[in-house]
């Protein structure tokens, strides 16, 4: 299977093509003859590439014909966003940031869990979080939730050995989810609070 075949695949699995966590691909796709026959392509599936708004990756996104898919993918997304809004209001206080995460930030382990350590409400939320299911003790939690962001695509390893991880362009595209679902939708996704208003 060659390289091309390969990253249609990726991308066709909902995988967002980062600079960070894929810089080779991302430069392929970059090309600008290679990004063309991809969409000419993926046409005939009724999707397209998209770049996220910060130019940090791509990603697959459908065609306007193609709006029962659309519909599905939007429930999906729908089902798992109460949770992505904990985790990511952890993430956002843990490292005291009154903006949105972007891809490319640096966070540690040690860091992360020395906030959340002194935070009861963080670590209250924490407990809440299906990845800390049935279990009690917060550095646990915390690896737990490091270890589901990692599956997800959402961190990769930056130092292994410090336990410091980079937030990847999966991030940017959750956060047009975010504000998508707020601005063009207008549905209520979780109960309102100041740090949620500056979230939303």
């Amino acid at each position: 299977m060659n390289e091309s075949s390969v990253l249609a695949q990726k991308l066709l699995a909902g995988k967002v093509v980062c600079k960070y966590s894929m810089p080779s691909e991302y430069e392929h796709l970059s090309t600008p003859s290679v990004y063309e026959e991809f969409n000419r392509n993926f046409i005939f599936l009724g999707v397209k590439l998209t770049e996220t708004s910060n130019k940090s990756g791509f990603y697959l996104t459908y065609i306007s014909n193609n709006k029962g898919a659309a519909r599905d993918f939007f429930k999906g997304i729908m089902t798992h966003m109460r949770t992505t809004l904990s985790w990511l209001e952890i993430m956002m206080e843990a490292t005291d940031r009154d903006s949105l995460i972007n891809s490319g930030q640096d966070i540690s382990f040690s860091n992360i869990l020395a906030s959340v350590t002194g935070n009861m409400e963080l670590q209250e939320r924490l407990s809440r979080l299906p990845s800390s299911k049935g279990e009690i003790n917060v550095k646990k939690q915390l690896e737990g939730l490091i270890k589901y962001l990692k599956k997800e695509g959402v961190l990769m390893d930056l130092h292994t050995e410090l336990e410091v991880y980079r937030f990847t362009g999966m991030i940017d595209l959750i956060n047009e989810y975010v504000l998508f679902i707020q601005e063009a939708e207008n549905i209520p996704l979780e109960e309102s609070s100041e740090k949620q208003d500056r979230l939303l």
